[in-house]
């Protein structure tokens, strides 16, 4: 959703520029420098750039056929066509006699920087920056660069090396603009603030922020919305909420003069409610957004449909993808992104299909991120037919080019449903591709994971042996999945030689590896080994997780060590990091069980109904099986255990077997005579 609402924010922000550009195109206005080709341009670089060769014929003579130099702006703002570029359409200005000047150059930087040339639009700026050039430079320009840069930031998101390398031509690019004199203006700060934002240095942001105030420019809606959405980025903390909160009830409350809350502002409040899991929140502020006469947008309800999805709840994303409908707001491709991800987290296949039908009924082309979302989804719900089905739609789509995530997908469906002759298929296809789609790192990661699940180590390892070989850089998950399949076949010589190497190779281990050997070592049953091995992950600052220490219970069970087990789990509740899961709880109940601790069994069982966990039904049928076979405990404390399980178990829906709950009841309602008047409880089971 974030990526919707950046887009949202970034459309609205371009308007000043399109502006400035549109403007000048259409009236004339501009400085009209003469900025003469040189006959370098001429050169193996510059014929590099435009490929003139694939331009086709209507487009050349479209540009052939532009008369004047409005024209040429009009067409440079409405291009489309990647095979046109800044160069050739200055070539053509050239033949066509009309002089281009600064606003033609600033069309062509954002013309652009739209079309992902980044070549194009650095060689244009070291062109108009050159001293001797009478086109220079102003703060259009550089706004417009900056722009670019933003985009290219979000672009390189997670890329660190790349990041760094734009954040400093951005450094460069304002050190020319001090050095032209060229002041920035409320766009500029806008613009550095929100690449900053992005690029997550925030601190940056903030100092930008202040120097705008300084330098008596009044920030905007945008501008409190973007640090907002700055903030938002933040690690998950009540005191950066706080801060969130606090720009938009100074903004909301009207103490700045000529600025009205609006629907961006709200959708960045929205979306940071999403981020913090605070949906009381979002609700208050949707209904105040609609009292405030402010129309919520389809960006607004891809907010609430995911953020409802994300709790899994299908009824009130469903609740707003109708009330988008009835509001007469045409649901786009994010929004059924949002309600089938939704359909995904609840187990809805008939749904999602329903709603994929229902998308092309609308008009609207499926995506990449579509098709994608569906064959995650019916992989996750193990409809892997229905899956490879829509992976077959998708080939025979003409308008969807399939890229390396939609195969990485494709080949995860095969590894789930055990089809390791399709998944060897669509890798060969991939390997022997001369189009751009090659494997990646997460391709051979599900490679060597389809390879391990099927038993065949040889082949897991020879794809292992190739990444080494071709000094791929290979990430933990390689290293995990390798050791896991050695770990499942109790090979513990190999899982340690690869752990050996993931330490060699530098690669930072995780809780993961850890826990692989871990689990390995209690299955072998060797708790020297398993303490080891949890001893080594301690000492390398790695926090054990729950299915950690719920190997190291099942290894203390076989050795009968129930107040071990005990302390484990009393530990783990009372961590707030960690939350037992309903492994943990079987394994713990279980053991309890069967080392004659009944009392605490049905006191963790009690735990795990009242946290709303629900466990393998054998586990409840053993806890119940004890009670009645228990012949220690007195009389009246198993009818009283009973009814109390009996009683939660049916609150939470879950069910017991017939033939035990027929015995259960037996117990309750038919207690011994002389039990009953002993303990006086005859009259409170009947």
């Amino acid at each position: 959703m974030t990526t919707v609402v950046n887009a949202d924010y970034f459309s609205s922000y371009v308007k000043p520029y399109a502006a400035d550009i549109c403007v000048a195109a259409i009236f004339g206005l501009g400085y009209f420098f003469y900025k003469a080709l040189k006959k370098s341009q001429e050169d193996q670089t510059q014929v590099a750039l435009h490929k003139e060769s694939k331009v086709n014929v209507k487009s050349w003579n479209k540009w052939e056929q532009a008369n004047s130099l409005n024209k040429f702006h009009q067409y440079i703002n409405f291009n489309q066509d990647k095979n046109v570029d800044a160069f050739y359409i200055l070539n053509q200005m050239q033949k066509n006699n009309i002089l281009p000047d600064i606003v033609t150059y600033n069309c062509l930087l954002d013309m652009s920087f739209n079309l992902g040339q980044i070549l194009q639009a650095n060689k244009l700026y070291e062109e108009i920056s050159d001293f001797t050039s009478p086109v220079q430079p102003e703060i259009i320009t550089y706004n417009i660069i900056l722009k670019g840069c933003v985009k290219q930031i979000k672009e390189n998101s997670g890329n660190n090396e790349e990041l760094e390398r734009i954040f400093n031509k951005i450094n460069s690019f304002l050190s020319d603009m001090q050095n032209k004199n060229i002041q920035k203006n409320d766009i500029s700060y806008n613009t550095l603030i929100d690449a900053f934002a992005e690029g997550g240095r925030i601190e940056k942001s903030w100092e930008l922020y202040n120097e705008m105030k300084t330098n008596n420019l009044k920030p905007d809606l945008y501008t409190y919305a973007t640090l907002i959405k700055a903030l938002k980025s933040l690690p998950y903390s009540e005191e950066n909420f706080n801060q969130v909160n606090e720009i938009f009830e100074l903004v909301k409350s009207k103490s700045i003069e000529g600025l009205k809350a609006d629907d961006f502002l709200y959708n960045s409040m929205l979306d940071t409610c999403l981020k913090y899991g605070k949906i009381e929140l979002m609700e208050k502020l949707f209904t105040e957004m609609k009292n405030e006469g402010i129309l919520p947008s389809v960006v607004t309800y891809s907010i609430l449909i995911k953020a409802y999805g994300n709790s899994f709840n299908l009824e009130n994303s469903l609740h707003y993808f109708n009330e988008l409908r009835s509001n007469r707001i045409k649901p786009n491709d994010i929004i059924y992104g949002c309600i089938l991800n939704c359909c995904v987290k609840c187990s809805k296949p008939e749904l999602m299909t329903e709603m994929f039908e229902d998308m092309k009924r609308e008009g609207i082309l499926p995506n990449l991120y579509i098709y994608t979302t569906m064959i995650k989804g019916y992989n996750k719900m193990k409809q892997y037919n229905l899956g490879f089905k829509v992976f077959e739609k998708m080939k025979e789509d003409n308008f969807v080019q399939p890229n390396i995530v939609i195969y990485n997908a494709i080949i995860d469906n095969c590894v789930e449903s055990k089809d390791y002759d399709k998944m060897f298929e669509i890798y060969t296809h991939l390997k022997n591709n001369d189009s751009s789609v090659q494997p990646n790192i997460i391709t051979y990661s599900t490679l060597i994971k389809g390879f391990c699940k099927s038993g065949n180590m040889k082949k897991a390892q020879d794809i292992y042996t190739f990444l080494i070989e071709n000094k791929i850089k290979l990430d933990d998950v390689v290293f995990n999945t390798l050791c896991d399949g050695y770990a499942k076949l109790k090979d513990v010589e190999n899982a340690l030689r690869v752990l050996d190497e993931m330490k060699n190779a530098g690669i930072k281990r995780s809780a993961v590896i850890y826990t692989v050997l871990i689990k390995m070592y209690s299955c072998l049953g060797n708790e020297k080994k398993v303490n080891e091995m949890f001893e080594e992950m301690k000492k390398e600052g790695i926090k054990p997780t729950v299915v950690v220490y719920t190997s190291i219970i099942q290894v203390l069970n076989r050795y009968k060590k129930t107040e071990e087990v005990v302390n484990i789990y009393n530990m783990v509740k009372n961590d707030s990091s960690l939350k037992v899961d309903n492994l943990m709880y079987s394994f713990v109940i279980n053991g309890c069980c069967f080392n004659k601790n009944l009392e605490k069994a049905i006191e963790i069982l009690m735990d795990s109904i009242k946290d709303g966990v629900k466990l393998n039904e054998d586990t409840y049928n053993n806890v119940l099986e004890y009670l009645l076979a228990n012949k220690f405990m007195k009389h009246y404390e198993r009818v009283q255990n009973c009814s109390m399980i009996c009683k939660a178990l049916k609150d939470k829906n879950y069910q017991i077997n017939l033939d035990l709950y027929n015995r259960l009841m037996k117990l309750i309602y038919n207690p011994s005579e002389s039990n009953a008047k002993k303990n006086n409880t005859g009259k409170k089971y009947k």
